[in-house]
């Protein structure tokens, strides 16, 4: 994991078993899925880093699934929302945003205002 991480994420409801799910990655077996690339290290380690940035302390932990394209998707399907966050090698932070009145997808550049407030909504 990076080591950019704060030390108070271990404190946090969804951090530890975020990583134990993370750590059932297909990381060394690229036919986990037909055509599919193995889960790259990089890529997961700057989807926690985008986590570690948007989720409050008190939220759910995450369902994490790798990516067809090698990265790795966090997502949340609760109380009518569907939150997804994906980070793939060599692309930007993809997202989708569901609440049953409203849906919301695209690219977040660096700029996670929108995603911290999809991601309060998930608590």
């Amino acid at each position: 994991m990076s080591t950019r991480l704060p030390e108070k994420l271990s404190a946090t409801s969804w951090f530890k078993e975020t990583l134990n799910r993370i750590e059932a990655l297909p990381f060394q077996d690229s036919n986990w899925s037909e055509g599919a690339k193995k889960t790259d290290r990089k890529a997961v380690d700057h989807l926690v880093d985008v986590l570690a940035q948007i989720l409050p302390d008190d939220a759910p932990p995450p369902s994490i699934v790798p990516t067809w394209q090698g990265g790795a998707q966090a997502e949340w399907h609760r109380n009518g929302i569907d939150l997804e966050i994906s980070a793939n090698p060599l692309k930007p932070v993809e997202y989708f945003f569901s609440n049953g009145e409203d849906e919301r997808e695209g690219y977040a550049l660096d700029d996670w205002a929108s995603l911290k407030n999809y991601a309060k909504s998930v608590v």
